[in-house]
């Protein structure tokens, strides 16, 4: 005999399962972002506005290849799950690009249900500050990847 109900992890594993063979997929590389530009800031918030506004599950892409991001806040809250799928490298400013205080490299703010994958790479070039003592030497200015590269909120 064949169970009546499923039980609730049930349900939500196949909602989930559902939620991403259908998400909408939205590649910064659609919104200008190329491995060649200064900053893709500007892209990736646009990609990240529009897929948050999105009414169904949605994804943002950063495809294969390096990307220069001085900086980026994520927020929602978004109409649906959203998963940030990162394929290739994301690359902070080096040492002294001058970030202000309080100042996030990548922050997610306010999302439910994010999801963040991928083979890809933040790199907060951590190795540009090493040996310099950057947490207690005013050389090398605001370091928000010194205090944090990467900043959930949930």
């Amino acid at each position: 005999m064949a169970p009546k109900c499923l039980s609730i992890a049930g349900i939500a594993l196949i909602l989930l399962l559902a939620s991403h063979a259908t998400a909408k997929v939205f590649d910064v590389t659609k919104s200008g972002a190329t491995p060649s530009a200064a900053d893709i800031s500007q892209a990736l918030l646009t990609a990240w506005k529009d897929a948050c506004a999105s009414p169904t599950a949605s994804k943002v892409v950063v495809p294969k290849g390096t990307f220069k991001l001085s900086g980026a806040t994520l927020q929602g809250p978004c109409k649906a799950p959203i998963e940030f799928n990162l394929e290739g490298t994301l690359q902070a400013p080096a040492v002294g690009a001058g970030f202000k205080p309080g100042d996030t490299w990548v922050a997610f703010e306010h999302v439910d249900f994010l999801a963040v994958s991928g083979s890809g790479t933040f790199d907060g070039q951590g190795k540009s500050a090493w040996g310099q003592k950057c947490d207690k030497n005013e050389y090398c200015g605001n370091l928000p990847i010194v205090r944090s590269s990467l900043s959930l909120y949930i």
